[in-house]
């Protein structure tokens, strides 16, 4: 089979489809590609094998990874094919049994040809491969069986990797237009819209992505209270008795640019709590953070957020949330109403945690990052949790543009204890892509508080001044 009939092929069985869809990312599309009904087709997946075998000829490689899901029949056949190594790649890694992301025989060094059906903006392949380099792997070049866009291979280029496309969308076209198998309007849809695209893509320069959706003062709030205090550092002050909290927080307070709180953890008057953290906060110039992981439904956050013995919207700058309970959530804890107890208040929703064994997909996380986008006037950022530098790295890829990514589960050397958390060390959150780091037993239980938190600070804050200079 030849590019041509396989392109025919494809558009049979309705792979290829024209008007108008909805993508993941809430464009508005006029065509869409579906591989998925094609690799359940034996000699259409076989073919579509072959064709890539045969485009990646001149690359040395020891074994195939296919992308999950689509890509792994493909990736399958030509494992057959070529006589080379099948590796499986898991879509999280597992915490029992052997553990690990990639299943299969293989050896530290072995280079990897990673195959996917599509490519749009790369982001999946770039988290694949820092996977497979997490765990002793090489991959340089990918295979695909469409490039959705002409930019990918540009930017795959500046992180050293050579895209192998069987065909573009533009080259699909103009086969199928050809073939009279679409129409003229169809045909320059397609191409506006990939026109568009790319001219939205040249804008970013590629590695700075623009927002979707307005931002909020509070963002600006956070970044200028980070700039003005040379900090980037968190401190999650889990501490029971109120005289000693506040003898922890006054004396790191110069270090910090946000304090978390557990409200319902303080022994004593809350009232009394919560105005002298505010008076605290305001002194010191502090952001509250309070880590109340609202998950209900949205009457129910609102009594919790404005009412009860808390009463946290008269103090509280943030507040985290779980998105468990959907979207609306949103809508009942944080009201648009200027005046209204509570409207200054930012979320920072819970994308991953530090818990070992915790329940959060990936799935999960990228619905969190795709509603945190659309509400960015409410959202500033995201808490974010992975276990080592490549990992974070992905996850940071994934965040919108322009929020913050806070790590919990930072310390100064890397580590863990007997309750589950986990632990990054300093330079790996940062550099991984934290803009700011969560520490808590790091600092209040050292005997001095304030001098581990200045120590926290300085890494911190020099990583952060390091990574974007690089990013630059």
């Amino acid at each position: 089979m030849q590019q041509e009939q396989l392109i025919l092929a494809l558009d049979d069985i309705g792979a290829v489809r024209f008007g108008s869809f909805r993508l993941k990312s809430g464009v508005q599309s006029p065509f869409y590609l579906d591989l998925r009904t094609a690799v359940t087709r034996p000699q259409l997946c076989r073919a579509m094998a072959e064709l890539l075998v045969a485009r990646t000829t001149a690359v040395t490689y020891d074994a195939v990874v296919g992308i999950p899901y689509t890509a792994v029949p493909i990736a399958t056949h030509m494992s057959a094919i070529t006589g080379k190594p099948l590796l499986q790649l898991r879509k999280e890694r597992k915490h029992y049994g052997t553990g690990g992301l990639v299943v299969g025989d293989y050896t530290a060094g072995m280079r990897c040809l990673v195959v996917d059906d599509l490519v749009t903006t790369g982001q999946s392949k770039l988290e694949t491969i820092e996977a497979l380099k997490a765990e002793g792997l090489r991959a340089e070049h990918i295979a695909v069986v469409i490039d959705r866009s002409s930019e990918a291979t540009a930017q795959l280029a500046t992180h050293g990797l050579q895209l192998h496309a069987l065909t573009s969308v533009a080259t699909l076209v103009q086969t199928l237009l050809r073939a009279g198998r679409i129409s003229n309007a169809d045909a320059e849809a397609v191409d506006n819209f990939i026109h568009s695209s790319e001219q939205s893509d040249r804008s970013d320069n590629t590695a700075v992505r623009k927002p979707t959706a307005p931002s909020g003062p509070l963002l600006q709030r956070i970044r200028d209270t980070m700039q003005r205090k040379k900090s980037n550092l968190v401190l999650s002050l889990d501490v029971t008795d109120q005289q000693r909290f506040f003898a922890i927080l006054e004396a790191c307070a110069p270090s910090l640019c946000m304090v978390k709180t557990h409200a319902d953890i303080m022994q004593g008057d809350l009232n009394a709590f919560s105005r002298r953290l505010r008076r605290t906060a305001e002194q010191a110039d502090l952001l509250i953070l309070e880590d109340r992981k609202f998950a209900d439904i949205g009457s129910t956050v609102q009594k919790q957020f404005q009412a009860g013995p808390a009463r946290i919207a008269e103090w509280a700058d943030l507040v985290t949330v779980h998105m468990i309970a959907g979207e609306a959530i949103l809508d009942g804890l944080l009201p648009d109403s200027a005046g209204a107890a509570g409207a200054d208040c930012g979320a920072l929703l819970l994308a991953r945690m530090s818990s070992r064994g915790n329940l959060i997909s990936q799935e999960y996380t990228r619905r969190v990052f795709e509603i945190g986008g659309r509400r960015r006037h409410q959202v500033p950022g995201y808490i974010g949790h992975a276990e080592d530098h490549a990992a974070l790295r992905a996850l940071k890829r994934q965040v919108p543009p322009g929020q913050l990514l806070l790590v919990p589960g930072v310390n100064l050397s890397a580590q863990g204890d007997d309750l589950g958390q986990q632990y990054l060390d300093v330079n790996s959150a940062v550099s991984g892509g934290a803009d700011a780091i969560i520490v808590g037993r790091g600092i209040y239980q050292e005997q001095d508080p304030a001098a581990a938190a200045q120590s926290y600070r300085s890494a911190a804050w020099s990583a952060l001044q390091h990574r974007m200079e690089e990013e630059t």
